[in-house]
C-alpha cells in the first residue's frame, strides 16, 4: 500500500509487475556509489540551505532514504575513507592521517562486493597510501588526485613549536585567494572521473544490450559496484566561472556564527587557530563571501557531473536496476566561528550527507521505505556491513561474510523501515577520531542522541545539540548533565582506554614514516601512485570476430530490438 501510494503512475504500465517480478528472481542490484569531498550537509537545500543550486542531489534526497545525522569517522580525507571502506574506526587500522598506509591485509567493502559476484570499479579519489592501490577493486579507471607516499606525514614533535610540514599544511591562503576560475587541477580531475565513469556505464549498458540482442531476456551479467569519487568541493576555493555566475554576491549567505577570538575559544579550536590561521591573512568580509561563493559554485559544478552519471544510467537502461548511494568524506566549516576546512568536531566539519536512492521497482525489491528521513546517529563505518547485507544470500548477514570484528552496524533494517527495538542503530551512538595535524595528541568524540562529548588528554567538552545547535556552550560542568557526562566518559574510556599510550604509538609511526620517506626520496625513486592502464584490444572497433555493423548497432543506446533484415 505504501509503495502504491508513492508510485501509482508505474502501475498504469501493464509490463511493470512483470519487470518487477524479473528483478525479484534473485538478480543483484547494481550499485553506483558517489563520493564527494568536503561537502557539508548544511550547504544542501534538503537540509535547509536557501542558496545552493544542486538539483540532482536534491532529487536524490527528495526521493531516497536520507540519514540526517550521518557522520564521518574522522574529519580528514584518508582516515575517513579507509575507515569507511573497512568498517573500522581509524585507530583500529592505524589510519592516523593523510600519509598513513592503508594495509593490504584489511578487508574492504570492495573485497566483499567482489566476493558477492560484483564487478568492482573505482574512479577518482580514494587517497590510498602504500603499495596496494586497489584494495579489492577489480578495476581502477583513474589515478588519484593526491600522492600515495609518506610525504604528508604530520610531525607532532615540531608542530608543538609552530613548525608546519612544507609539503602539506592547510592555511587560510585558500580563503585569501578565493575566486572564480576557467580551469584548475581539481576541475581536470573531476572531468576525467565523470568521463571515465560514464564510459564504464555505457560499457555495462552494452553488455546488457548484447544479451538482449542474443534473445537472452532472462540471463544476467555480473552486477557492477562502481565508486565515482570526485574531489570537488574541496578547497582551494576556486569556483568554475560558468557556475560562479549562477550566483550573485548578494545571494551568498555569511556565517551564522561570526569569528570567535582565540582567547574565547575552547582549547581544541584555539589550537587549530594557532596552526592554521594565527593571523597570517586578513580574512575580510569580501574574502569570506568569495570563499563561500566559490564553494557554492563548486557544489553546483559537481552536481552537474552527478547529473551526467544519472542521465547515463537512464540512457543505458540501467537506472531501474541501480542503487545510488551518495555521501562525502567530511564537511567544511566554511567560515563558521572563523574556522575553515575540516579537522574539527563541530557539526559542519564532521557531519556528512548520506542518501540511498532507488527507482521504484528496485526500491520494492530491496524493501526500501522511500522516501524517508532517518534521524538516528549513523556513521560511514556502517556502509560496509550495509552493502554486504543488501547483497548477500537469503538467510545470511554480514556477520557470515566479514571476518573478525568491525565497528560498523548494518543499516539494512533501517533502510527498510523495519528496525526492531534491539536493532543496534537504535543505540543512537557513533564514534569519531582525529589524530592528524595541528594537535598535541589525539582528539576523540562520542555522540549519543543529541549529546556530543569530546575527549582528549585536555579538558573535555560537551555540547547539547538539541538545546544548542550552534555548539556555543560547553555544558560539561553543568549539574544537569552530570549523569550524561559519566555515561559518555565511560564509553570513551572503553573505546580508547589509554590515550597516553595511543599518542606514543602515533608519534612513533610519524617518526618512522618521515624517515622512510626521506630515504625513498634519495637516489632512484619508485612511486606508489596508481598508473592506469587502458587495454585497447576491445576498445572501439577491432577484428574480434564480430561483424562491424552488429558491433556498431549494439553499442547504441537505447536498444530498439532486432535489426531490420529487409
Amino acid at each position: 500500500q505504501v509503495f502504491l501510494a508513492l508510485y501509482p503512475r508505474h502501475f498504469l504500465k501493464t509490463s511493470f509487475l512483470q519487470e518487477a517480478g524479473t528483478i525479484m528472481q534473485g538478480h543483484l542490484p547494481n550499485v553506483l556509489f558517489i563520493q564527494l569531498d568536503q561537502l557539508a550537509p548544511h550547504a544542501l537545500r534538503y537540509h535547509g540551505n536557501k542558496v545552493s543550486k544542486t538539483p540532482n542531489i536534491d532529487k536524490l534526497m527528495q526521493e531516497g532514504v536520507v540519514f540526517s545525522n550521518a557522520y564521518c569517522n574522522s574529519p580528514i580525507c584518508s582516515p575517513s575513507r579507509f575507515s569507511m571502506m573497512s568498517g573500522q574506526l581509524p585507530t583500529k587500522i592505524q589510519a592516523w592521517d593523510n600519509a598513513a598506509e592503508f594495509s593490504a591485509n584489511i578487508p574492504t567493502f570492495a573485497h566483499v562486493m567482489r566476493m558477492q559476484g560484483y564487478h568492482t570499479v573505482l574512479a577518482g579519489k580514494m587517497h590510498f597510501v602504500g603499495a596496494d592501490q586497489l584494495h579489492g577493486f577489480e578495476e581502477r579507471l583513474t589515478t588519484d588526485v593526491y600522492p600515495a607516499d609518506f610525504g604528508w606525514t604530520p610531525n607532532w614533535d615540531e608542530e608543538a613549536t609552530g613548525v608546519r610540514n612544507p609539503l602539506f599544511f592547510e592555511t587560510l591562503v585558500s580563503v585569501a585567494e578565493a575566486n572564480w576560475v576557467h580551469s584548475s587541477m581539481q576541475l581536470d580531475f573531476d572531468e576525467e572521473v565523470a568521463f571515465k565513469v560514464r564510459r564504464k556505464l555505457r560499457e555495462m549498458g552494452r553488455r546488457r544490450t548484447a544479451r538482449l540482442h542474443r534473445g537472452d531476456s532472462e540471463g544476467t551479467d555480473r552486477p557492477f559496484f562502481i565508486v565515482a569519487s570526485f574531489t570537488e568541493p574541496h578547497d582551494p576555493y576556486s569556483g568554475p566561472k560558468d557556475f560562479w555566475d549562477m550566483y550573485t554576491d548578494e545571494e551568498i549567505d555569511m556565517p551564522s556564527v561570526p569569528f570567535i577570538p582565540r582567547d574565547e575559544r575552547d582549547f581544541h579550536s584555539a589550537r587549530v587557530y594557532d596552526c592554521m590561521d594565527n593571523g597570517d591573512f586578513d580574512i575580510t568580509e569580501e574574502r569570506i563571501r568569495n570563499s563561500r561563493h566559490a564553494y557554492y559554485a563548486m557544489m553546483s559544478y559537481v552536481d552537474s557531473k552527478i547529473g551526467e552519471l544519472l542521465s547515463t544510467l537512464e540512457q543505458e537502461g540501467l537506472a531501474q536496476d541501480t542503487l545510488v548511494v551518495l555521501t562525502s568524506d567530511h564537511g567544511d566549516m566554511q567560515g563558521e566561528r572563523g574556522m575553515w576546512f575540516k579537522e574539527t568536531f563541530f557539526e559542519r566539519a564532521c557531519r556528512v550527507p548520506l542518501v540511498f536512492h532507488a527507482e521504484p521497482r528496485l526500491a520494492m525489491k530491496l524493501g526500501l521505505g522511500v522516501p524517508r528521513e532517518v534521524s538516528y546517529n549513523v556513521s560511514l563505518v556502517d556502509l560496509m556491513p550495509t552493502f554486504t547485507d543488501l547483497t548477500c544470500k537469503p538467510g545470511q548477514t554480514w556477520k557470515d561474510i566479514i571476518p573478525g570484528r568491525i565497528d560498523g552496524r548494518s543499516l539494512k533494517a533501517v533502510l527498510q523501515n523495519a528496525e526492531t527495538d534491539s536493532d543496534p542503530t537504535k543505540e543512537d551512538l557513533i564514534y569519531v577520531e582525529y589524530t592528524s595535524e595541528m594537535i598535541p595528541g589525539g582528539w576523540y568524540m562520542v555522540k549519543k542522541g543529541y549529546l556530543k562529548f569530546i575527549y582528549s588528554t585536555s579538558e573535555p567538552l560537551l555540547f547539547d545539540l538539541k538545546a544548542d545547535p550552534k555548539e556555543m556552550n560547553n555544558v560539561v560542568d553543568q549539574a544537569e548533565y552530570k549523569e550524561s557526562v559519566a555515561e559518555l566518559l565511560a564509553l570513551a574510556k572503553a573505546q580508547w582506554p589509554d590515550l597516553t599510550q595511543l599518542n606514543e604509538i602515533i608519534l612513533q609511526s610519524q617518526r618512522s614514516r618521515r624517515m622512510i620517506h626521506q630515504a625513498m626520496m634519495s637516489g632512484k625513486t619508485t612511486a606508489w601512485d596508481f598508473q592506469p592502464f587502458e587495454d585497447t584490444r576491445n576498445l572501439y572497433i577491432r577484428n574480434n570476430g564480430q561483424a562491424l555493423q552488429d558491433l556498431e548497432y549494439i553499442c547504441r543506446a537505447p536498444y530498439r530490438g532486432a535489426r531490420p533484415t529487409k
